[in-house]
């Protein structure tokens, strides 16, 4: 898999990253995920941490098409990290924001919320 720091531009592989203005774009095989990190760097380790939970993440909920991970540091005494999930999945867009002490944490919790909203989305499909 290829890191922020080497952009891939063959859409051919199974993942692949390009980089615009702001944003950084992950393409998996069916799904695309935009890390909108701003004014904050986003480290190759931090971007691989992400990449391997959403891949996690589709695996088990196969129905999700999209999403964007925006990074922002709020705060200039104490920062916090602020991380906000948009997953789009057929017919809604979950919304989660969370914030932590570093993005790692702020990603977990947020990432544990889609997650519910999830199963309660799969939940109703099969009712």
């Amino acid at each position: 898999m290829a890191g922020p720091a080497q952009l891939s531009e063959s859409w051919d592989e199974d993942t692949s990253f390009r980089r615009n203005p702001g944003q950084v774009l992950y393409i998996c095989k069916h799904m695309r995920f935009r890390f909108h990190p701003h004014g904050v760097p986003l480290s190759e380790s931090l971007a691989d941490y992400m990449q391997d939970r959403l891949d996690r993440l589709y695996r088990d909920f196969a129905f999700i098409t999209e999403g964007d991970v925006y990074l922002e540091e709020i705060g200039e005494v104490k920062p916090h990290r602020e991380i906000r999930l948009h997953i789009r999945i057929p017919g809604e867009v979950l919304h989660v924001s969370e914030r932590g002490e570093n993005f790692q944490t702020a990603f977990d919790a947020a990432l544990e919320r889609i997650r519910r909203g999830l199963v309660k989305y799969k939940e109703r499909l099969r009712s």
